[in-house]
């Protein structure tokens, strides 16, 4: 008889998942050594038995369990890594750093599906790719945004075993996936598994959930820490709309940092050699967009913009149109700034609107609203928070106008401005006082001058 294969009821059968046989004959497969295992049936050598989720040591036996403060997701050969996340410190065998965020990033009350936060600028889709691909149903269409159309969907190219993967670019604190079935076939999507970590080899990630055939939207808690996100299934159709990925963790804004289990965005401090200011952040067009803007042209926003139109203009007097900012990456944020439009038209303005907020892509990440609406008028007016929200993406929604819905705006912000000349400071820092003359400087050109210079800080962006 074949090396990983036994005997029963008179038939050769392969060895099971966690088996194997390395001889002739028919002997019964033997199982493999503790805190070992092999994915795939008809193993042939006791080497194919690699180390469990937890453990490290070589294949073939003698695993022992990652010490405490360290993990590892994926059973086979590879380290234990050390967790920068602090819950998992006291637990042996950790297969992941579960619970608070890494260093650099606070817990957010807002998730954000990071499926949409990859490239440059933390706001395209990130990479997918398909184990293969039917027809009009590639890869790209499982978090593309569209979650509810029958012409807009993933299909892999057979009932095997097949899988899709998300590259979140970076490890990723996840919280929890929301995942959305075809109309047709929900049924299909029954059985199979979400799996997250660092390997490209899905199997040898963590499993977190189970998926049902449930028609429409299915969440389920993920828990689990990972550059990558699959979905493997086989025995049927791997065909579905949409795949959505949450964390609650956010970054800090640039050159800032934060310590592991930070919570508060005030927990974000700026780095040495510079201190915390306001200022007033009126990004580009580019940075901008509207509910509808007049004749495709009216979306001159800037704050004190001369420029054309003089405004962002709606399309129509419609309920509750909107004009949204992007920061550029999550920032704190203290107040807005509105003015009408200009001298092409005074006579319209917005005169209430309330400011909603979100860290993430508009299609599915958590919103949250300032509390209570803001009056204004045509003049250029300055709205401060009750308290600070840390945000990237505000949405002044319109309440009530005058004449016409027509509206420029800017964001004020909380930012680190460096130090000038050679003068330092320690880390956290949040006055221009804080930045002194080092040893052997002095405030007149050796050092810096507090009275003059620091009239024109260099504001980071």
């Amino acid at each position: 008889m074949r090396w990983g294969l036994h005997i029963e009821q008179n038939v050769c059968s392969a060895c099971a998942s966690g088996k194997y046989k390395d001889s002739w004959g028919s002997q019964w497969c033997t199982g493999c050594p503790a805190n070992t295992g092999v994915g795939g049936t008809g193993s042939t050598s006791v080497s194919a038995c690699q180390c469990n989720q937890g453990f490290v040591g070589p294949n073939g036996g003698g695993c022992s369990a990652c010490v405490p403060g360290t993990y590892k997701g994926s059973r086979g050969p590879s380290p234990c890594f050390t967790c920068d996340i602090a819950t998992a410190a006291a637990v042996e065998a950790a297969i992941s750093c579960v619970g608070s965020c890494p260093a650099g990033q606070l817990q957010s009350p807002m998730a954000s599906n990071v499926a949409r936060m990859c490239g440059s600028t933390q706001d395209q889709r990130c990479p997918t790719e398909l184990s293969s691909t039917h027809g009009a149903g590639p890869a790209h269409h499982g978090n593309d945004g569209i979650t509810n159309s029958d012409s807009n969907f993933v299909h892999a190219n057979s009932e095997g075993s097949e899988w899709f993967r998300i590259d979140f670019q970076q490890p990723r604190q996840l919280d929890h996936i929301i995942f959305f079935n075809r109309a047709c076939c929900a049924g299909r999507s029954h059985g199979a598994e979400i799996r997250v970590g660092m390997s490209l080899d899905p199997f040898l990630n963590t499993r977190c959930a189970f998926l049902n055939g449930y028609l429409g939207a299915q969440r389920h808690s993920c828990q689990l820490k990972g550059r990558y996100i699959f979905i493997t299934h086989s025995g049927q159709w791997l065909n579905f709309n949409e795949f959505q990925a949450f964390s609650a963790c956010t970054d800090c804004p640039p050159t800032t940092t934060a310590l592991i289990g930070s919570a508060e965005p005030s927990d974000c401090q700026c780095l040495a050699g510079s201190y915390e200011a306001t200022h007033v952040l009126n990004p580009a067009y580019a940075a901008r967009r509207y509910s509808s803007d007049h004749g495709n042209v009216h979306h001159m926003s800037a704050l004190d913009d001369l420029y054309a139109q003089m405004a962002w203009a709606t399309q129509h007097n419609g309920f509750e149109e909107w004009m949204e900012i992007d920061a550029g990456s999550p920032k704190h944020v203290v107040g807005v700034i509105t003015q009408g439009r200009g001298s092409s038209s005074p006579n319209q303005f917005v005169t209430r609107f309330r400011v909603e907020y979100r860290s993430g892509d508009s299609l599915a990440s958590t919103t949250a609203s300032v509390p209570g609406s803001f009056d204004t008028g045509r003049a250029k007016q300055e709205h401060l928070f009750a308290l600070p929200i840390y945000a990237r993406y505000m949405r002044f929604v319109v309440l009530a106008f005058n004449g016409h819905q027509s509206m420029r705006g800017a964001l004020v912000v909380k930012s680190c401005v460096i130090c000038h000349a050679n003068a330092v400071s320690v880390q956290g820092s949040i006055s221009p006082e804080a930045c002194q003359c080092p040893a052997g400087g002095d405030a007149q050109g050796h050092g810096v001058d507090t009275h003059k210079d620091m009239a024109l800080p260099r504001v980071y962006v």
